[in-house]
């Protein structure tokens, strides 16, 4: 009778422990299978996040490639302000070439700051600063409608323009007039051709403002 009490309880303890196993056994392949997908969803996460960051990169590379491109100005012949040549009826407005004068290297100016040379122009000998704050930008001649001599046009980088006048037959080395020309937020200059009431073909200087409008300089600097 011992015996087979002793049998029962041994039957009942592998039981219990082959049951015990069982659900231990059940708890940690659930445990594993959740520690799984989770992992999987963290390694989800990570791979959206990377693309994300690449595609806010490629976004920002767009952006800054468009402010760049859209930041230099273009000569748009629809809109061109004619006001200051009117008189010239001036049609068939085009952009041009930049021509390059020489004038045995006697007038020179800075683009940019003058630094340690302490002017933004120098003209046989003599120095000249257009402005204590701005920069010049850009320079642009225009003939006054003879040969021996120019306008010379200087845009500042505070969206005013300046010019003056030389003479290549100076000999009495005279001293140049600096004088502002009545237009404001220029960002830039184009050297630009038109055909006059006559047929003839001019050419002249044009100041694009902010707004996209190419102003002709007047002819009577």
């Amino acid at each position: 009778m011992k015996s087979k009490i002793t049998l029962v309880i041994l039957l009942v303890i592998i039981i219990f422990l082959g049951a015990l196993s069982f659900y231990f056994g059940y708890e940690y392949f659930k445990t594993k299978d959740e520690v799984n997908a989770l992992n999987s969803q963290v390694d989800i996460l990570k791979n959206e996040q990377v693309i994300n960051d690449q595609n806010s990169s490629n976004t920002e590379n767009e952006g800054n490639q468009v402010v760049e491109v859209l930041s230099i100005p273009k000569f748009d012949s629809s809109k061109v302000d004619t006001s200051a040549r009117e008189s010239a009826k001036p049609t068939n407005i085009k952009e041009i070439g930049n021509y390059t004068y020489e004038d045995d290297n006697s007038f020179n100016y800075m683009i940019g700051p003058a630094g340690d040379l302490g002017a933004q122009i120098n003209y046989k000998g003599r120095k000249y600063n257009l402005s204590d704050k701005a920069n010049i930008v850009d320079v642009a001649y225009q003939s006054p409608g003879y040969n021996g001599a120019n306008f010379v046009l200087f845009l500042l980088d505070d969206g005013t323009i300046k010019y003056t006048f030389i003479s290549y037959n100076d000999n009495e080395n005279t001293e140049l007039e600096i004088k502002d020309y009545n237009l404001i937020n220029v960002v830039a200059l184009k050297r630009l051709s038109y055909t006059g009431a006559t047929g003839k073909i001019i050419p002249c200087v044009g100041a694009i403002t902010s707004d996209g409008i190419t102003h002709l300089i007047s002819s009577e600097l």
